[in-house]
């Protein structure tokens, strides 16, 4: 993590790229980020800065961000069940 805003644009794209090459969207991602409460607290304007990429990118999939709870939950149920193995 850097405090330097002027690398913020070459660390979105990178964490974007890897998130892609998994197959995550942007609902995933952002849910991963909200898994750590402490950077949120300790980096908002960069979590912030995230987020705000993350609501670009689900606007150009077509996509809300973030999603509607019952709608995400929705979506992950209908994956296959081997994802992850």
């Amino acid at each position: 993590m850097t405090e330097d805003r002027d690398l913020w644009p070459a660390l979105w794209t990178a964490n974007r790229a890897i998130a892609e090459a998994y197959g995550l969207n942007p609902a995933d991602l952002g849910h991963i980020l909200s898994t750590f409460p402490g950077m949120a607290r300790k980096r908002r304007d960069f979590v912030a800065y995230v987020r705000a990429r993350l609501r670009e990118c689900a606007d150009e999939i077509g996509e809300s961000y973030p999603p509607h709870r019952a709608t995400a939950s929705l979506r992950v149920a209908e994956r296959p069940a081997d994802v992850g193995s």
